[in-house]
C-alpha cells in the first residue's frame, strides 16, 4: 500500500507589509519541493498586497496562490482565516515580512512523515535585518512553555490540532498569540519535533509587532494565564487578574481611580517571579499605563 504524500498550505497573513511580501514569496518559489500551496490573507491592508501577489503569480504559474481579502481583524484572526481555508492536513503560518530556507518545507514534511505522532514540527531560527542573531527552539513542554515561549511562530502545524484548540486567540491584541497557541496545543496533548537547523529567517525591524508586544509583556502574560488558568498557580492567576484589570481600567474603561485602587492592592506583595518578576517588566507596564493616564488627563 502506497504511503500518503504529505502536503502543506502556507498561510501568510499580511497587514501593510507589501514591501516585504515578494521576498517572502520568493523564498517559497525557491523551495526544493512543490508539495505546497499558498494562501495570503490581506487583513485590510492599505498598501495593496494583492497586486504583489498577482504579479508574483504571473511569474510563478506552477505554484498555486490564493488571496483572501478581509477587513482588518488582527493577526490571530488573519491566521485563523487562512487555516480555515486550507485544504491540507498540515499548515505553515509564515508572516509576510519573514522568509524560509529553500529546504524548509521538504525537511519539515519529511520530519512529520517520520514522526506521525507529532502535531507540530519546528526549526531553529536566524534573525536578519536590523541586528542578527539566532534562536534554538525546544519541543513543547508545559512546565517550560508556561513561562517562556520555546517555538517560533513559523512552525508546521497539523490542522486537526488547530481545530481542536479553537485556533489563535483574538484577545492577544498586542502579540504573543503564537506563544498562547503553543500552550493551548500542549494542553490538548500535542507533541512536537524540532529539525535542528536554522531554516526559519525572522526579520528584525525598527518597528515590529514583537517589539510592540514587549511594551505590554506583563499584560500579555496575564492574558495567557486568563486563557489557560488550569496551567498556572493560584497566586499567578490572582496577579494575572490584577494586571489585566489595571490595563483594562486605563485602556478600555479610562478609569484612573480604578487603576490606582488595584495598584494599591498589590503594593508590597511579592510578584510571582517565574511569570512576572524577572527583569521587572511589570513595572514597565505600570509606567506605561500611568503615562496613558497623564496623557488622558491633559486632554
Amino acid at each position: 500500500m502506497a504511503t500518503k504524500t504529505l502536503k502543506v498550505t502556507v498561510v501568510i497573513p499580511c497587514y501593510n507589509q507589501a514591501e516585504y511580501l515578494k521576498e517572502c514569496l520568493d523564498s517559497l518559489s525557491a523551495q526544493t519541493t512543490n508539495r505546497f500551496s499558498i494562501i495570503v490573507v490581506d487583513d485590510g491592508s492599505t498598501d495593496n498586497p494583492t497586486e504583489v501577489c498577482t504579479q508574483w503569480s504571473y511569474d510563478n504559474q506552477n505554484i498555486h496562490i490564493e488571496v483572501l481579502q478581509q477587513e482588518n481583524k488582527g493577526l490571530s484572526e488573519a491566521r485563523n482565516a487562512g487555516f480555515e481555508l486550507a485544504q491540507t492536513d498540515w499548515v505553515l503560518p509564515l508572516d509576510a515580512d519573514d522568509k524560509i530556507d529553500p529546504t524548509y518545507i521538504e525537511k519539515v514534511l519529511d520530519a512529520a512523515k517520520a514522526n506521525p505522532e507529532v502535531s507540530i514540527v519546528s526549526t531553529d531560527a536566524l534573525f536578519f535585518g536590523i541586528g542578527e542573531g539566532f534562536w534554538k527552539t525546544k519541543p513543547i513542554l508545559i512546565s517550560r512553555l508556561k513561562y517562556n515561549n520555546t517555538l517560533t511562530c513559523c512552525s508546521l502545524v497539523k490542522k486537526e490540532i488547530w481545530e481542536r484548540v479553537g485556533g489563535y486567540k483574538s484577545n492577544m491584541i498586542y502579540g504573543y498569540e503564537d506563544w498562547e497557541f503553543w500552550i493551548n496545543c500542549a494542553k490538548h496533548g500535542a507533541s512536537s519535533y524540532t529539525v535542528q537547523e536554522f531554516l526559519f529567517h525572522y526579520r528584525n525591524k525598527t518597528f515590529s509587532m514583537i517589539k510592540s508586544a514587549k511594551k505590554f509583556d506583563t499584560f500579555l502574560r496575564a492574558m495567557i494565564v486568563y486563557n489557560n488558568p488550569e496551567v498556572y498557580t493560584e497566586d499567578e492567576i490572582k496577579f494575572a487578574h490584577y494586571f489585566k484589570e489595571m490595563h483594562d481600567a486605563v485602556i478600555h474603561r479610562k478609569n484612573p481611580a480604578e487603576y490606582y485602587c488595584i495598584r494599591q492592592q498589590i503594593k508590597g506583595r511579592p510578584i510571582p517571579v517565574d511569570l512576572f518578576g524577572r527583569n521587572l517588566e511589570w513595572k514597565s507596564l505600570l509606567q506605561l499605563l500611568e503615562h496613558k493616564i497623564n496623557t488622558q488627563l491633559l486632554r
